[in-house]
């Protein structure tokens, strides 16, 4: 459900909530509130003008973050990998394309005529076989800790997951952009698709587990959400 208060979009999600919380969603300014199904729209609408200052703040933050950089993976731009980062550096292939990193440059050994698009695939592909070999070391560690094992786990390209589950076939799936953030983060999610093997929401419950396995976790799951 859809309002316009004072030419401002907002989507109203009423649900068995306490409170009403309220999101801004985009830099043009789309809010989402949920509230609960008791709160009339005329309440929240006061309640939305009551915030448009703090709105306004949001929609700046974002804008600030929005800068969308079309990557060429040619030499001088930077990449990153577990929370480092390095300069890249193309060069010409005397075999298979590859990445290998010396001191704080990663050299992108790459065919002649290649487009950003190949260089792009033989980056994911080194991100994907790093990542892998950090899930090994990392998740056998979370399991004997929770006692909670995957029947399955996979790498994918996701947009705007860190992770997944599927809690009727006990698989999880793993961003392969967790290459790029520091092992805390990958040990975070790990933990995170794990206890939802047995918790399936992000309820009270969920969080009480979280607070148990690993305290900092929210600080370490806001500090994601800012990259």
């Amino acid at each position: 459900m859809y309002i316009v208060i004072d030419g401002l979009k907002v989507e109203i999600q009423k649900k068995k909530v306490k409170n009403i919380n309220l999101a801004v969603l985009s830099p043009e300014g789309t809010v989402r509130i949920s509230a609960p199904k008791r709160v009339s729209d005329e309440y929240i609408s006061d309640f939305v003008r009551s915030k448009m200052g703090w709105i306004q703040k949001q929609r700046d933050k974002i804008l600030k973050k929005a800068i969308i950089v079309n990557r060429e993976y040619v030499t001088g731009e930077k990449i990153y990998l577990f929370g480092e980062e390095y300069t890249l550096q193309t060069l010409p292939a005397t075999g298979k394309a590859r990445v290998t990193i010396n001191g704080n440059t990663a050299y992108l050994e790459t065919k002649n005529g290649s487009t950003a698009a190949d260089r792009e695939k033989t980056v994911n592909e080194w991100y994907r076989q790093l990542l892998k070999e950090q899930i090994r070391k990392y998740l056998p560690k979370w399991e004997k800790i929770t006692g909670l094992h995957p029947t399955e786990w996979q790498i994918k390209n996701m947009k705007t997951r860190w992770g997944t589950c599927n809690t009727v076939s006990g698989k999880i799936w793993l961003n392969l952009q967790l290459a790029k953030k520091p092992f805390v983060c990958l040990e975070y999610v790990i933990l995170h698709e794990l206890t939802h093997l047995r918790i399936r929401n992000h309820g009270k419950d969920f969080i009480e587990a979280m607070n148990h396995y690993m305290p900092e976790w929210q600080a370490i799951k806001e500090k994601m959400n800012e990259f």
